[in-house]
């Protein structure tokens, strides 16, 4: 790859075409040219140079303790889980992310989030907001 890269003057159009390709095969992750994340500039200026890493560490952040909560966690839990290796808004975003939606911010509370493979059928929920995304999830599926 560098013997190429040394042959061949890297515009920032064939840097996109790398990037993108990279992405593709698999071999990173960026999401800087996804239309649907644009404007998450989290995302837009991070590089995963290792998928598995970053696979496992959503794994590790969304636990055991994360399901036994119902889904619900806090960016402190993340904060604990990456042990100040990572960005923790970063992993956060990509969670969050339309690709993969396997959180989302509850809106009334600060810094809290809900693993949507760990809600209940029903939730006590006083603004139905929680019932609305379990639905959203159910149809989603159908």
């Amino acid at each position: 790859m560098a013997l190429f890269l040394a042959w061949v003057e890297m515009t920032p159009e064939r840097i996109k075409i790398l990037t993108q390709y990279l992405h593709d095969t698999g071999v990173v992750l960026y999401y800087g040219y996804d239309k649907q994340l644009q404007g998450n500039s989290k995302l837009k200026n991070s590089v995963f140079i290792n998928p598995s890493y970053v696979t496992q560490t959503i794994y590790d952040i969304l636990d055991y303790t994360v399901q036994e909560n119902k889904g619900k966690y806090t960016k402190q839990h993340v904060i604990n889980k990456l042990q100040n290796k990572e960005k923790p808004e970063v992993f956060i975003a990509l969670m969050q992310a339309p690709n993969f939606e396997l959180i989302f911010k509850y809106p009334d509370e600060p810094n809290t989030y809900y693993a949507t493979q760990y809600l209940p059928e029903k939730i006590e929920d006083k603004q139905g907001f929680l019932n609305e995304i379990i639905n959203k999830l159910e149809l989603s599926f159908v």
